[in-house]
């Protein structure tokens, strides 16, 4: 909790500077200045709205229909994979189009449920996370599929606003390393930042510093959006259990991909109002003989995957305890 609320702080230590000081440091018009604040307002609001909204909305986690009934038992077999005893499968609506490494079905001991495609536990939270890409301090939450569209553009509003910082303050630091540097000048360091250096300095530096952090971040989220991808999946590729066009089977192109994520009306695309589509629990793949963003005529939806996850409970799992109406 102690990033988020730093960064809470860093940036409400921002806006306040800019308000009081900055602003009336950087020209003595108050026209202009009612202009810089006006927009320093929009700006620092569309920040403000889109980080509550990502710390607070839930990332998803899987419903009820993956929970595991305690009638069925865990076993630790040969080669370290673990055996659902029983009849068990995805739920008839959401089966899974991915497995294990050792092609056994995604579960999780700690939550004691099935895991949909795309879907992680989170030692942080303490659940598993749909669509999940990575647990953020900065947020105290995990970034899934109900927040990964808050997440970005809490990233690129932030980086508008940082850069806005550093433009509105590289020319008082600039004239106030140049009055320290040449005294000669007759010009004091004090009065060239605008009377008070420490605020000018620090609003600067800060500035630069999550201009780039937040800019690279910014950047990554949106190749991966357009990739229909996430970080965990960024290092470690699911297996798939059909056959798909790419590494990435989940890549359906980059309409697709991001209309899943940002919506499919553009003017929500800068709101952090949900668009998102899907359940978090299923998702199309492109198979390898299929076009890109073809999801009505082409792609393999997880619904045509029923038989599949049926067999597998027949040929994969070994039963260790007696099935339900069984002695």
């Amino acid at each position: 909790m102690f990033p988020a609320v730093l960064g809470w702080s860093v940036l409400i230590f921002g806006h306040l500077n800019y308000v009081f000081f900055i602003s009336g440091a950087i020209t003595s018009s108050w026209d202009s200045r009612a202009l810089l604040l006006i927009f320093h307002t929009l700006l620092g609001g569309m920040v403000y709205w889109c980080y509550v909204m990502v710390m607070f909305t839930k990332p998803g986690q899987p419903s009820v229909d993956f929970i595991v009934s305690s009638q069925y038992h865990l076993v630790n077999l040969r080669y370290e994979f673990v055996a659902l005893a029983g009849t068990l499968q995805y739920p008839p609506d959401c089966p899974s189009m991915t497995r294990e490494d050792n092609l056994g079905l995604r579960y999780c001991l700690t939550c004691n449920n099935l895991k949909p495609d795309r879907t992680h536990h989170c030692n942080t939270c303490r659940q598993c996370v749909l669509r999940m890409d990575h647990h953020c301090p900065w947020i105290a939450n995990c970034v899934g599929f109900r927040n990964h569209k808050f997440f970005f553009l809490f990233l690129s509003y932030g980086t508008m606003l940082a850069f806005f910082y550093t433009c509105s303050t590289v020319v008082p630091f600039v004239n106030f390393l140049d009055a320290s540097i040449h005294p000669d000048k007759g010009i004091s360091p004090d009065a060239a930042a605008g009377g008070s250096p420490g605020l000018m300095g620090s609003q600067f530096i800060f500035g630069i510093m999550f201009t780039m952090a937040l800019s690279l971040m910014s950047l990554m989220h949106f190749f991966l959006i357009r990739r229909n991808g996430t970080s965990h999946e960024h290092h470690r590729l699911p297996r798939f259990i059909v056959p798909i066009a790419k590494k990435n089977g989940f890549d359906l192109g980059s309409k697709e991909n991001w209309e899943m994520i940002m919506g499919v009306d553009p003017k929500y695309w800068f709101l952090p109002i949900n668009t998102t589509r899907f359940n978090g629990q299923s998702f199309p793949v492109r198979g390898p003989d299929e076009e890109m963003g073809d999801l009505e005529h082409g792609s393999l939806l997880a619904k045509d995957l029923d038989d599949l996850n049926a067999s597998d409970n027949d040929n994969e799992f070994t039963s260790v305890s007696p099935r339900p109406g069984h002695a």
